[in-house]
C-alpha cells in the first residue's frame, strides 16, 4: 500500500478501491525509492520545478490577480481532468524521461487547503506517479489560515509536504479586514504553531505591504510580529495600486478608491 494510502487509512479516510488501485502501481516507484531509469539521477538535464494550481478559494480577494473561483463546486471534476494530465506525462516523454526529474514540487492557488484531505491526496499521488521527485526534493503547500486546522496539518505531513507556505498578508485586523481576508490574527498565531506541532521545519509566512492606509508603524510591527514566530521564508509582496479596477463593487474594499501613499 501506498504511504498516502496508508496514511488515510490511519486516519480513517477511505478512499474508493478503484481509485486505491489506480494510483498504488503508478506511484509506487516513488515510495520505494526506484527511479524511472537506472541514469536518472545521473543526468545533466537539470531538475524541473512543478507548479500545481488549485483554483478554488473560500471568496475572492479583491487585491488577487492570480486565477481563482469562490467556492468548490466543480471540484470533483477538476480533481479528475488534473490527475488525468499528469498521469499523461510519461507517455508524453517516454523518449526522454529525464525532463520528468524534479527537485520542487508546489501546490499552489488560489487556496489549496481549501480541498479536502482526499482530494489532495489524490493529486499527489498523481503526482508521485507521473514525476520523479529526486532525494530531499521540497514539496509544498500553500495554505490559508482560515482554511485549517492542527489535524490537516498534520495530514499534509502524512501525504508527503516537507514544506508550508501561510497566507498570513498582515497581523493587523483592520488591514486584514480591508484586503478582503477569511482569517485573523488569531488564525495565523494557531496555524504557525500547529505547523510546527505537525512537524514542519520549513515555513514561509507571506506578507503584503504599501496596503492603502497602513503607515510605516504598523508594517514594521507586521514585521516584527512576523519574525517573531521565526519562519524559515518571509516574502513580502506590494499591494497592488491599479486603481483602474472596480473596487467599490466589493463593499468595504471601496476604500481603494481612496487610496492614498504611505
Amino acid at each position: 500500500m501506498s504511504l498516502i494510502a496508508r496514511a488515510l487509512r490511519n486516519r480513517n479516510i477511505f478512499l474508493p478501491k478503484a481509485i486505491i488501485d489506480r494510483y498504488l502501481k503508478s506511484s509506487q516507484r516513488h515510495h520505494t525509492g526506484e527511479s524511472r531509469s537506472p541514469e536518472i539521477f545521473h543526468s545533466n538535464q537539470p531538475a524541473a520545478g512543478i507548479y500545481i494550481h488549485i483554483p478554488f478559494c473560500v471568496r475572492k480577494c479583491p487585491y488577487c490577480d492570480f486565477y481563482s473561483i469562490a467556492g468548490i463546486a466543480c471540484r470533483e471534476a477538476f480533481v479528475h481532468a488534473l490527475t488525468q494530465e499528469m498521469l499523461l506525462a510519461p507517455r508524453a516523454y517516454a523518449d526522454c524521461p529525464d525532463i520528468l526529474n524534479a527537485d520542487t514540487l508546489y501546490l499552489g492557488g488560489g487556496t489549496p487547503s481549501v480541498l479536502s484531505e482526499k482530494d489532495t491526496a489524490i493529486i499527489m499521488d498523481a503526482a508521485f506517479g507521473s514525476f520523479t521527485l529526486l532525494p530531499g526534493a521540497e514539496i509544498t503547500i500553500e495554505v490559508n489560515p482560515g482554511t485549517i486546522d492542527e489535524r490537516k496539518l498534520k495530514g499534509y505531513r502524512d501525504l508527503g509536504f516537507n514544506r508550508i507556505n501561510i497566507g498570513a498578508q498582515s497581523f493587523d485586523q483592520a488591514n486584514l479586514k480591508f484586503l478582503g481576508r477569511i482569517h485573523s490574527r488569531k488564525d495565523t498565531v494557531a496555524a504557525l504553531e500547529w505547523a510546527r506541532q505537525a512537524g514542519f521545519d520549513n515555513i514561509g509566512l507571506d506578507l503584503i505591504y504599501a496596503i492603502p492606509g497602513q503607515t510605516r508603524k504598523s508594517w514594521l510591527r507586521d514585521l516584527a510580529q512576523a519574525v517573531e514566530f521565526e519562519p524559515d521564508h518571509l516574502p513580502a509582496t506590494c499591494s497592488p495600486m491599479n486603481l483602474a479596477r472596480p473596487w467599490n463593487r466589493i463593499g468595504p474594499q471601496s476604500a481603494f478608491s481612496r487610496y492614498r501613499k504611505v
